[in-house]
């Protein structure tokens, strides 16, 4: 059985075998420094352990993780890599029914795994690893059955599961049956009981060769035990060992203790990458406005005017009555005589119907004759289209 010993800080050492801390297996012939994206945890699980949320470790042998200077996050939500996306493929393709669950940006996947699988006895995967940093994790509901009849056996009876890793990540993955902890025997192989939880994990490690193969699956310890491997999911999550600068837009104060940057609020905007403070967020201009997290403003469309508000300018519909036809406009004109504005945001006044006229500008309806006058098609006024006075309206007759 493994067993690990008290090393320096940041550097760790494991005598034989498989033995397990909370997040990196520790299986190395000599001293091994934390690598970048751990550090090193001490106590009864001595061992390298994966940064928390929001801290990150640039260098290998770290005894504490730290947050990221000001300007610069920590992106937690990255592309998967190809060694990851051709891990999900390959499970895909080669596993046993159940599903894959990557979680490329965030936000849970699951990839259905065909029913009409491989014989899980037989479940390797020979995966492609190019140069560079990783991390997974793999987890199995595991049934044990009679080889003879196909039945499950009893919860007491056990499978028996196997590992194969090619250097030089084998040291930086483990199996762990149910709980943390847990040791393989020394032939790599250990029983599960039938129904268990077995999780095999690859730590963050960064390749020797500019390609290498990791191979790892569950075998038959012997022929008169077999195992079907149930509800396979596998997990995907990035590691990230180095900070980046916060994008045009956004900011990030020194020693905040949030991992990622804050958008500029919407007034205001961001023209450049790395800013550490909110006054590095510049007020947009008369008759230019913007959402949050902008990098530039932008002009106010037609039928919206700017608005100073809470120090900042915003671009607003048109009141009632009035409208914007150009771009930028900072004042919305009145609608003019003989038209109307009865909704906000408006590009272009409204004429007024027929027999309705606005004497007036910023009108928000049109009028009608007075009292004891009515509309006369036929007058001039009337057939010129006049609808800024009373001039086509004519005085009813006596009854």
């Amino acid at each position: 059985a493994g067993t690990v010993l008290s090393c320096s800080g940041g550097v760790m050492v494991l005598a034989s075998a498989t033995g397990l801390a909370d997040e990196v297996n520790l299986l190395s012939s000599g001293d091994q420094e934390c690598p970048a994206g751990s550090h090193w945890s001490a106590g009864a699980g001595a061992g390298c352990t994966r940064c928390s949320h929001g801290r990150y470790t640039g260098l290998s042998g770290r005894t504490a993780c730290e947050l990221c200077p000001g300007g610069r996050f920590l992106d937690e939500q990255r592309t998967l890599t190809n060694a990851e996306l051709a891990l999900a493929q390959c499970l895909r393709v080669a596993g046993p029914a159940g599903s894959v669950r990557v979680r490329p940006d965030g936000h849970w996947e699951f990839l259905d795994i065909p029913e009409d699988s491989v014989d899980p006895a037989a479940f390797i995967c020979d995966l492609p690893v190019g140069r560079g940093f990783y991390a997974l994790e793999a987890s199995y509901t595991v049934v044990a059955r009679d080889p003879a009849t196909g039945d499950n056996q009893d919860p007491d009876d056990n499978a028996r599961m196997g590992y194969w890793g090619d250097q030089p990540l084998v040291h930086g993955g483990y199996f762990s049956f149910g709980t943390p902890g847990a040791v393989l025997d020394a032939g790599g192989s250990r029983g599960v009981p039938a129904g268990g939880r077995a999780i095999f994990r690859f730590a963050r490690e960064e390749l020797a060769e500019e390609e290498a193969t990791v191979r790892f699956g569950f075998a038959q310890s012997s022929s008169e035990e077999a195992f079907t491997v149930e509800a396979i999911t596998v997990t995907v999550w990035p590691v990230p060992s180095s900070c980046d600068d916060c994008p045009a837009g956004t900011y990030r104060e020194a020693g905040a203790s949030n991992a990622s940057c804050v958008p500029c609020a919407a007034g205001r905007y961001g023209p450049g990458t790395h800013a550490s403070s909110p006054s590095q967020c510049l007020p947009c201009a008369r008759g230019k406005s913007s959402g949050q997290g902008a990098s530039m403003c932008e002009s106010c469309v037609p039928g919206r005017t700017a608005e100073f508000a809470n120090g900042v300018w915003m671009c607003v519909d048109c009141a009632l009555g009035r409208h914007a036809t150009g771009v930028g406009v900072t004042l919305c004109e009145p609608c003019e005589r003989g038209r109307f504005g009865e909704s906000p945001g408006l590009v272009q006044c409204v004429a007024c119907p027929t027999g309705k006229m606005s004497r007036l500008n910023g009108r928000t309806a049109c009028e009608g004759c007075p009292a004891g006058r009515h509309w006369d098609a036929s007058s001039p006024a009337a057939r010129a289209g006049v609808a800024t006075s009373y001039a086509a309206c004519t005085d009813c007759s006596a009854g």
